[in-house]
C-alpha cells in the first residue's frame, strides 16, 4: 500500500460513511480519459446520468465501470446494457471537497500537468465537471468551499441542460 493511498484512505475514513467509496469512485472514474469521456457523454442531469455499452470502446470496459458504480453505491438502476447513476452523494459532505480536490490535482500531475495554471482551472479546461454532471461554477465552488447540493443549484443545472446550444 503506497503512502499516498494510506493518506487518502485515512482522511476519507475520518469523514465518515461513504467517503471512502466516493474517493474510490473518483479515483477509478478519473483514471483514464476513456472513462472520463464516457461519463461526459452520459451526463443527463444534476450529478446524474446514464451509461450504455455503446459509450465504451468495448463491452468489458462498460461492465467494469458498471460494476464499480454498483459496488460503490452510485447506481440508481442497471441492466445488461445500461446503468443509470446518481453522484449527488459526492457533494453532500462539504468536508469531502478538499480530498477530492487533492485527488484531482494528483491525477493531473500524474498525467503530465506541469502546473502553469491553477489546478481547478485545469480541471475545468478538461471538463471534469461534465464527467460529474455538474456545472463548471458548481464544480469550482465545491472544490474551493465544499458547497453542498442545493435544490437551487440543481434547478439551474437542469435548466442549462434543457437550453439548446
Amino acid at each position: 500500500m503506497t503512502t499516498r493511498f494510506r493518506r487518502f484512505a485515512a482522511a476519507a475514513k475520518d469523514l465518515g460513511e461513504g467517503a471512502i467509496d466516493s474517493l474510490v469512485f473518483l479515483a477509478i472514474a478519473f483514471s483514464h480519459h476513456v472513462l472520463i469521456n464516457c461519463l461526459k457523454k452520459g451526463a443527463k442531469g444534476f450529478a446524474n446520468g446514464f451509461l450504455t455499452d455503446k459509450h465504451f470502446p468495448d463491452r468489458k470496459s462498460f461492465i467494469n465501470l458498471e460494476n464499480d458504480i454498483e459496488e460503490l453505491g452510485f447506481v440508481a438502476e442497471a441492466n445488461e446494457i445500461r446503468v443509470r447513476y446518481d453522484l449527488r452523494e459526492l457533494f453532500e459532505n462539504p468536508k469531502f471537497a478538499p480530498l477530492a480536490a487533492e485527488l484531482f490535482r494528483l491525477k493531473l500531475i500524474d498525467a503530465g500537468w506541469d502546473e502553469p495554471s491553477p489546478f481547478i482551472e485545469e480541471c475545468v479546461a478538461h471538463r471534469f465537471h461534465n464527467a460529474l454532471s455538474v456545472s463548471d461554477d458548481f464544480f469550482r465552488s465545491w472544490l474551493l468551499g465544499g458547497v453542498q447540493v442545493s435544490t437551487d443549484a440543481q434547478a439551474k443545472f437542469e435548466q442549462a441542460l434543457a437550453c439548446p446550444h
